[in-house]
C-alpha cells in the first residue's frame, strides 16, 4: 500500500512539472515581443517597439510603372525604415522622399482616414493615442502611404520608458484615386487608337474591349486576352504579348 502511495505520488508530481514546463514555454513564447508581432487584425499589425537604434521596422512600399529601360511594365518595391530613438521620438531612414506628420488624437488605427496638409518632417514626438501618417515616393511618382497608431509607452520595473507599443498599415491610402478615362482617346505612332467609350469600356482599333483600372495600372481585355496597361502623364503605355506600345493623349 505504501509502495502504491509513493507511486502516486510520484506520478502526480510529474504531471505537475509537465504542465508547469509547458506553460512557462508558452509564456516565454507570448513575451517575446520585443520588435515582433503582437497581434494582427484587419486594420493593421501590433507589436513593441524599443526606444533604440538596433530595433527598427521596415515598411515595403510598392506601386506600378513603367521600366523604360527593360521596355516593361513591372511592380516597382521600396521601402524606409521606421525606429524610436532614445529621446522617444519617431525618427525615419531610406531613400527617396519620406516624411511623417501627426494626424491627431484617435481610438485606434482604423479612426485615421485622411493625409494631413502639413506637419511634415522627418522627426517627431511620439505620443501614445496619437495617430500618423508617413508618407513616401520616388523620384517622379506619386506618393504611397502608411498609418500609424502609438497605444501606450513600455516601461521597465523602474518606471522608465523603454519604447511603445505600436499599430502600422503600409500601403495604405493613395494620392489619388483611379483616374475617370471615360471620354479620353490615345494613339501611337504606327496610328494605333485606343477609345475610352466609358468606365468600362472602350475600343482598341475599332475593337471593342474592356478594361479595369486601378490608380495608373490596368487591364485592357478584348478577345479573350488580357494586356496590362501605365499611366504616365500624357501618356499611356500597352503592353501586348510582350510588346510595349506607347500612345499619347489626343483628347
Amino acid at each position: 500500500m505504501k509502495k502504491n502511495k509513493k507511486l502516486w505520488i510520484l506520478l502526480v508530481s510529474t504531471v505537475v512539472v509537465l504542465i508547469a514546463g509547458c506553460e512557462k514555454e508558452n509564456e516565454n513564447q507570448a513575451n517575446n515581443t520585443s520588435g515582433g508581432i503582437v497581434t494582427q487584425d484587419d486594420a493593421g499589425i501590433e507589436l513593441n517597439l524599443d526606444n533604440n537604434s538596433n530595433e527598427e521596422i521596415r515598411f515595403d512600399f510598392h506601386y506600378y510603372t513603367y521600366y523604360e529601360y527593360e521596355s516593361r511594365i513591372a511592380i516597382w518595391h521600396d521601402d524606409f525604415r521606421l525606429r524610436i530613438g532614445s529621446t522617444n521620438n519617431f525618427q525615419l531612414a531610406g531613400s527617396g522622399s519620406i516624411s511623417i506628420s501627426k494626424f491627431g488624437n484617435v481610438s485606434g488605427i482604423s479612426a485615421i482616414t485622411s493625409v494631413p496638409s502639413s506637419g511634415w518632417v522627418r522627426e517627431i514626438a511620439v505620443n501614445p493615442g496619437s495617430g500618423y501618417v508617413v508618407r513616401y515616393r520616388g523620384a517622379g511618382f506619386n506618393y504611397t502611404y502608411a498609418r500609424i497608431y502609438v497605444k501606450s509607452w513600455i516601461t521597465n520595473t523602474l518606471g522608465e520608458i523603454i519604447g511603445a507599443t505600436i499599430v502600422y498599415q503600409d500601403n495604405w491610402g493613395k494620392e489619388q484615386e483611379s483616374p475617370n478615362l471615360a471620354g479620353c482617346e490615345y494613339v501611337s505612332s504606327s496610328n494605333k487608337n485606343i477609345v475610352f467609350n466609358s468606365t468600362s469600356t472602350g475600343t482598341l482599333n475599332g475593337n471593342n474591349f474592356t478594361y479595369t483600372i486601378e490608380e495608373r495600372h490596368g487591364f485592357i481585355t478584348t478577345g479573350g486576352q488580357s494586356h496590362q496597361f501605365y499611366l504616365s502623364e500624357n501618356d499611356l503605355i500597352l503592353e501586348i504579348d510582350g510588346t510595349v506600345i506607347w500612345f499619347e493623349k489626343i483628347n
